[in-house]
């Protein structure tokens, strides 16, 4: 039996415009064709699933919070000191704060 999952598509440019005005106040910008660890091809796929009141970070080593206001995102500074939120912890974030609704998040990356 094929198993089918429904899902919202996001693409990366509009989810940078949401995402700017919020982070405005705090001073912080964040891209998210900026966040592939390894990056991204044209047309990669980046999906998240978010659930109101879950943990934004996605390792032990990583403070949301602490990059929300002006500090690094991670822990090790000398391999990891430009990383910013990935796309599922930033999702994870807007969800939390209200700004979109819990479910699976396909975002489009394209250039």
């Amino acid at each position: 039996m094929l198993k089918i999952k429904a899902a919202l598509l996001v693409d990366c440019h509009d989810l940078d415009k949401f995402v700017a005005p919020l982070l405005e106040p705090y001073g912080v910008t964040w891209r998210s064709l900026d966040t592939g660890r390894d990056g991204y091809n044209n047309g990669s796929m980046e999906d998240a699933v978010v659930v109101l009141g879950n943990e934004i970070e996605q390792d032990v080593e990583c403070d949301f919070m602490r990059w929300l206001h002006g500090g690094p995102f991670y822990d090790d500074q000398e391999y990891m000191a430009n990383i910013t939120p990935s796309i599922n912890e930033m999702l994870q974030w807007l969800c939390n704060e209200g700004q979109i609704s819990a479910g699976h998040y396909v975002v489009d990356l394209w250039w």
